[in-house]
């Protein structure tokens, strides 16, 4: 996911995440923030339905 991210995230990226995938989703944006990797998701679009994790 941070590997897609990374390609994708700047190129009208849009994500949709249910149950175990939101959570995988919210992990992978996690660790880019911890990394400082913030612009990587400047034109990405988060949909989550039923998240497992708190987003």
């Amino acid at each position: 996911m941070i590997d897609y991210a990374e390609r994708y995230g700047s190129q009208g990226l849009e994500i949709y995440g249910h149950s175990r995938g939101s959570m995988t989703w919210f992990n992978a944006m996690a660790t880019l923030d911890k990394r400082g990797e913030t612009g990587v998701l400047s034109n990405t679009d988060v949909h989550y339905y039923g998240p497992l994790s708190n987003a």
